[in-house]
């Protein structure tokens, strides 16, 4: 999904905050058992903790590479993380006691409107589109779905 300037859709909510500065390590903990729609999660060939962990590595390799993880919070409390670099949004998450409750257009929102604060004109990121909430989401938020590509891996069985 994309989303220029001009078409972005922010909902905002007086009691949603985010902050800059969040470590990886309070990050990680946000990346266990939340990203069940994605392939690592799906493929019942794959141990899910290696899906976390490979979560948790990206969060590293973003803080390592010049991204900002932000931390998203909610009534005082950390909600979940925001990670991206440059204009592209790279992985986010909730805690699962924030899920479901509808807080994630104001926290996406608040995120959104930092990067488009920082001067960018369009800002972009992926989903798996088996995450409906996450794609209705990006969607009511005034995100497009430009050339869409769906990835695989293949798996190959040790020998």
């Amino acid at each position: 999904p994309v989303c220029h300037k001009s078409q972005f859709k922010p909902i905002f909510h007086d009691e949603v905050e985010i902050a800059t500065g969040l470590g990886v390590e309070e990050a990680a903990r946000f990346c266990t058992q939340t990203f069940l729609y994605d392939r690592f999660h799906r493929d019942f060939h794959l141990d899910p903790k290696k899906g976390d962990l490979r979560y948790v590595n990206w969060l590293k390799d973003i803080a390592q590479n010049g991204g900002e993880i932000l931390g998203l919070w909610y009534q005082k409390r950390l909600a979940g993380f925001f990670a991206y670099q440059e204009s592209h949004i790279l992985l986010h998450a909730l805690g699962d006691q924030m899920r479901g409750k509808g807080l994630a257009k104001f926290l996406w929102s608040k995120a959104c409107a930092r990067l488009f604060d920082e001067g960018w004109l369009e800002i972009s990121s992926s989903v798996s589109a088996a995450n409906l909430a996450i794609v209705n989401l990006y969607r009511s938020l005034g995100f497009s779905f430009r050339n869409p590509v769906d990835v695989y891996h293949k798996y190959r069985a040790k020998e």
